[in-house]
């Protein structure tokens, strides 16, 4: 009896696998602690929930309640609540909240899950960790992000997160609602992809044995480009909310569309699954160079640097940020840096510049060298193209050991 697509589909967007693979006690309470650990310090981060000690003059609990858009600093924070006890304050809006429960229920589930599966499916543990860490990411990007306003400038995490777009956490908190959209949307796909790998869903490409140094490094990598992706993804959103239409331009929508966009694209597919890329990359390799030559255009002016006459249109890089970093003057195409100056500028240059632009360079020009770097248990499938009057075969066809020529020539 055959399953109808529709009900695969459906079965994988109730997630019977992941939720099957803790159905033992022992990972359900870790999904319960892991769930409960991040509401609560995503609470404390973001002030929600305050404790103090010392004497207080209250004595009973007292509950304030909103429901007028008009008494809160945005519409989607009603209806709020705030509950003062002694030694205890307590803020729960409607939106941050429900956010906040989501994420946490949804990287819960998703380290439970990982801990339940890397148990039994050891040849897979770079592809089961890196579907796992990126709720895990999303959530750690914005910790804290949904607090009430009168504590806007405490939240370290989008303060952070601002400093690489150059906005305050005031100004983003107000209108930072679409980011927990974009984490909900993150953290579904993320969990989506864990269960189509639990059900073993057919791939262009093949299993092979890896060292446990392979995938070591291979966790280590997607890891990163998670983190620089899903980061940078935020900042995208953040600085299209707090820049005004009638200051768009050409340079702008290229630095969105290609160094933003297409570069977390590139390092969230190859994180999450590599298989899709690489395999669609050996199956059509001209095909793909709509993707390769801009990704290597997006990488080489973001990761290394463009000329002055392009810094002055608008566009920079990380050598043009260095230089302006060190000093220099605009003529010699110095950059005043995105970030702000500290940790967050750092940040912004190891993670977003010289990882994800580096990243989408040598993935776009030597894919099959960089993606067996990324998941070194996957080679991919070539399929040979039909014979006059022979069908196309249903199912990919294995290929032999080593990395296979493509079919329109070496991808290296």
């Amino acid at each position: 009896m055959t399953v109808s697509s529709s009900a695969r589909w459906m079965r994988t967007a109730s997630l019977t696998l992941l939720r099957a693979s803790v159905r033992n006690p022992r990972y359900r309470r870790l999904w319960i602690l892991v769930a409960v650990a991040y509401i609560v310090i995503s609470m404390f981060i973001g002030q929600m929930l305050v404790l103090y000690a010392g004497s207080s003059t209250i004595s009973g609990v007292t509950v304030y309640t909103f429901t007028d858009p008009n008494e809160v600093a945005s519409a989607y924070l009603v209806p709020a609540m705030i509950v003062i006890a002694p030694h205890v304050v307590l803020t729960l809006a409607l939106w941050p909240t429900v956010v906040m429960v989501l994420i946490g229920l949804g990287i819960g589930l998703a380290v439970a899950s990982a801990v339940s599966v890397l148990a039994t499916q050891r040849a897979r543990r770079a592809d089961v960790a890196a579907g796992s860490a990126a709720p895990m990411v999303t959530g750690w990007a914005l910790m804290g992000a949904c607090c009430c306003s009168s504590c806007i400038t405490q939240v370290a995490a989008v303060g952070a997160v601002g400093a690489l777009v150059g906005s305050s956490p005031a100004d983003l908190l107000r209108t930072s609602w679409p980011i927990g959209l974009l984490e909900i949307a993150i953290v579904a796909i993320s969990l989506l992809y864990m269960e189509r790998q639990l059900e073993g869903a057919p791939t262009s490409c093949t299993r092979v044995a890896a060292s446990s140094s392979q995938q070591a490094v291979a966790l280590v990598l997607r890891v990163l480009l998670l983190v620089a992706s899903i980061t940078w993804l935020f900042a995208l959103v953040l600085e299209m909310t707090v820049t005004p239409v009638t200051d768009v331009t050409p340079a702008l929508i290229y630095h969105w569309t290609f160094e933003h966009a297409l570069l977390c694209s590139i390092g969230i597919v190859t994180a999450m699954a590599p298989e899709l890329l690489w395999g669609w990359t050996v199956r059509s390799p001209r095909l793909t160079l709509v993707w390769r030559i801009p990704a290597v255009i997006a990488g080489v002016t973001w990761a290394i640097g463009v000329p002055a006459v392009l810094v002055a249109a608008g566009l920079g890089g990380f050598t043009n940020e260095l230089l302006g970093f060190l000093g220099f003057s605009g003529a010699s195409g110095a950059e005043i840096p995105d970030a702000t100056l500290g940790a967050p500028l750092y940040f912004h240059w190891v993670f977003q510049h010289l990882i994800l632009g580096g990243w989408a360079i040598v993935a776009a020009a030597v894919p099959n060298r960089a993606f067996s770097w990324a998941s070194p248990s996957l080679r991919p499938v070539a399929i040979p193209a039909p014979s006059h009057g022979a069908t196309q075969p249903r199912g990919p066809v294995v290929a032999t050991e080593g990395l296979p020529p493509s079919p329109g020539g070496e991808l290296s």
